[in-house]
């Protein structure tokens, strides 16, 4: 059921999450799903993401492409 379908990835994490966007990747392709992308930040506290800067660019960004990939 998630053949073809657009797959997105955000990760937010108080430490390294190099991996997460990565395996998400990995996920989207054993299920045949189109990546769309993804945005990772670093966290320690609620509602120190928000104040990462250039987050919310990325995030907007992301949300274009999701935008895009519902459409095709």
């Amino acid at each position: 059921k998630l053949n073809g379908k657009g797959m997105a990835g955000i990760a937010v994490a108080a430490d390294d999450c190099a991996a997460a966007i990565p395996n998400l990747k990995t996920y989207a392709s054993l299920c045949s799903m189109k990546w769309v992308g993804g945005v990772t930040a670093l966290a320690y506290n609620t509602g120190e993401a928000e104040k990462v800067p250039g987050l919310e660019k990325r995030l907007k960004r992301l949300a274009g492409k999701i935008l895009k990939s519902a459409n095709e």
